[in-house]
């Protein structure tokens, strides 16, 4: 499922839901980004759910691709 986020320019750790294909995100929704990092391995996650970002972002949008 795809939800694109628009996130603050000071604040790299949230992002409001700007359009959402999936029904655990509404548009409006505020949630939290998280990138960690394991044994080399960066990971996303969005609201603790592991996430990926598909094709490039405009500006200050991302599109993230969620697991199921």
């Amino acid at each position: 499922m795809t939800v694109q986020l628009r996130r603050e320019a000071g604040d790299a750790s949230t992002a409001q839901v700007m359009a959402s294909q999936d029904g655990r995100f509404q548009v409006g929704q505020t949630v939290r980004l998280l990138v960690k990092t394991h044994g080399g391995r960066t990971t996303l996650e969005v609201d603790g759910h592991p996430a990926s970002v598909q094709g490039e972002g405009e500006g200050l949008d991302l599109r993230i691709e969620l697991a199921k």
